[in-house]
């Protein structure tokens, strides 16, 4: 059998990754939502280190933005892993922990900035940054339920 075999067999796109009584809803978020969600995570950060995000440059000195951008790249990259492997699941709990803390000072930045310079839009735009925070918590929130299923089997 070839590596190449192995990776697809440990991959959450196996067809028998997935047990069949929860396929219905855990396929549609295992396989699509949350590996999406991991590479707009990475490409989000991508475009944070390239242009940069006003409410981050104003809030925090310099390098503190590229700090959180970069941390988001790598977190958005173990989560992406995670995901695909599930049984990297403690290495997505990080990942996803990691992301949460850096979208939370995201939002924080956004709010300082839209009530404090005149003109900027950061409180218009938190609540988008707030929604973006629910995959994250949602997928948290399954890898625990699994981590106590682990537990009484």
């Amino acid at each position: 059998m070839s590596w190449l075999a192995a990776v697809g067999r440990a991959s959450i796109w196996h067809p028998d990754a997935i047990p069949a009584g929860e396929r219905k809803y855990a396929s549609p978020l295992k396989r699509v939502l949350f590996p999406v969600f991991d590479a707009a995570i990475i490409l989000f950060g991508i475009a944070g280190l390239r242009v940069g995000f006003q409410a981050m440059t104003l809030t925090f000195p310099m390098p503190v933005p590229s700090i959180i951008y970069g941390l988001l790249i790598a977190a958005g990259a173990i989560c992406f892993i995670g995901c695909a492997f599930p049984r990297l699941w403690v290495q997505e709990i990080v990942g996803k922990l990691v992301i949460l803390m850096t979208l939370g000072v995201l939002l924080v930045a956004m709010l300082i900035a839209g009530t404090t310079i005149p003109g900027h839009t950061g409180v218009a735009v938190a609540p988008m940054v707030f929604v973006m925070t629910l995959p994250p918590f949602l997928r948290l929130w399954l890898l625990g339920v699994e981590w106590g299923d682990r537990g009484t089997s």
